[in-house]
């Protein structure tokens, strides 16, 4: 089952203001048992531990500072000079940069991961750079969202059903 967001919802022309919430970012989206589950779920289906990394729109870096504690060799990017102040205070390796011009080379990464990130993000260039510093073409790039589950298709983002489950 299928549904089309509507026009307002597939784009929005203003984006928010990160940097002036980043000190209290965390407090405003707590790591609670839901995230804990959520991110646990990644790194198992995943296979994250051990990996090599890229947290796309990593924010404080709570996702990125979780990764390595499991192992994982982790590099983080994001566009809010403050947010990724904040991230490299948990991880040294966060660069500033958008998620549409990745300051990668080509197959660097094993894995990618996108943690409330694709709907603030210009979705086929973002994708397409995540594809770029990926290690092949079957690497998993994770993008859990409050959209719900998508999928872009010819520039047009539909819910798409999950398991049997209406989009929501």
């Amino acid at each position: 089952m299928r549904s089309r967001l509507s026009p307002s919802r597939r784009k929005s022309s203003t984006k928010p203001d990160f940097g002036s919430v980043a000190r209290s970012y965390d407090e405003l989206r707590p790591a609670d048992a839901n995230w804990r589950e959520v991110f646990e779920l990644l790194v198992s289906e995943g296979d994250l531990a051990g990996r090599r990394v890229l947290d796309i729109g990593c924010g404080t870096g709570r996702a990125a500072e979780a990764l390595v504690e499991r192992g994982s060799r982790v590099w983080g990017v994001e566009p809010e000079p403050e947010m990724a102040a904040l991230a490299r205070e948990r991880v040294s390796t966060v660069k500033v940069a958008p998620a549409e011009q990745l300051p990668f080379k080509d197959g660097w990464f094993e894995r990618a991961l996108m943690w409330l990130v694709v709907h603030l993000v210009d979705r086929p260039r973002a994708f397409s750079e995540a594809a770029r510093v990926l290690r092949g073409a079957c690497d998993p790039l994770f993008t859990p969202s409050p959209l719900g589950p998508f999928l872009d298709v010819g520039g047009e983002v539909e819910r798409v059903a999950v398991d049997g489950a209406p989009p929501y």
